[in-house]
């Protein structure tokens, strides 16, 4: 393969994943969807730095098990993995569907997909709510 035809290939990528970025944020779901996540993002790195700001001892509760209790307990700076999850998992989401591109079925799947990256991030900011209870109240 010469140099102009990866070229030209690498333009022809460049121009089509332009377009899918636009089809992604022309859709108003996709907006709300983004905007959701960064509030959700937010308040997780502000709740992560609050309880790493909190602590007072060198280990942080990070698991309770009903049955046996506390069964996980780490370095204070592991709070930060869980937020940085977040983001990492809005991230391969978008790239992901700029992958997928603009086709057919790109809305449906950018609802499935935009929609999980949401609830996952809640799920993660719902985790370090439950981490400040087991380690402040």
């Amino acid at each position: 393969m010469s140099y102009s035809q990866f070229y030209g290939r690498l333009q022809n990528w460049r121009l089509q994943a332009t377009g899918t970025i636009k089809d992604l944020f022309g859709l108003t779901a996709n907006r709300l969807y983004l905007l959701a996540i960064l509030i959700i993002q937010a308040a997780s790195w502000w709740l992560a730095s609050h309880i790493y700001q909190e602590i007072a001892g060198s280990l942080l509760i990070l698991h309770y098990n009903i049955d046996f209790g506390i069964d996980q307990i780490g370095a204070p700076n592991l709070i930060f993995n869980f937020p940085l999850l977040g983001a990492i998992l809005l991230l391969l989401t978008l790239i992901f569907l700029v992958i997928l591109g603009s086709g057919r079925h790109f809305k449906i799947q950018s609802h499935f997909l935009m929609g999980a990256a949401t609830v996952s991030n809640l799920g993660i900011l719902a985790t370090l709510i439950l981490i400040y209870l087991m380690n402040f109240r």
